[in-house]
């Protein structure tokens, strides 16, 4: 709960919207949920740049989601969405670099 972690701090609230149905925008969800936060909470203020606790909202159709934790992976394509390649190996470390960062992007190498 992000009760606890906003009493006292200063934090942001960032949006992110996925379909079309939604007679709001993204910054009106985020001054409407972080005026609530602050009322309701006890924060210390709202900064836009650099807060100290950032609290993510994901809206989806007509779904709201609070993201807790989030875990940055290597980043790149999903696994299985792209067709296989082909990496030539030789001597040398380049091929050996390029094959990490082809796998790392997700292809299956």
């Amino acid at each position: 709960s992000y009760g606890d972690v906003l009493k006292d701090a200063v934090f942001a609230v960032r949006v992110k919207r996925v379909g079309k149905q939604h007679d709001f925008s993204s910054v009106e969800a985020e001054r409407y949920i972080g005026g609530c936060l602050k009322a309701k909470s006890g924060a210390h203020s709202v900064r836009l740049k650099d807060p100290d606790v950032l609290v993510p909202i994901d809206i989806r159709d007509n779904s709201v989601w609070m993201i807790e934790k989030r875990v940055e992976g290597l980043g790149g394509y999903p696994i299985g969405s792209q067709d296989s390649v082909l990496s030539f190996m030789s001597g040398g470390y380049d091929s050996t670099v390029s094959s990490y960062l082809t796998m790392s992007r997700g292809l299956k190498t």
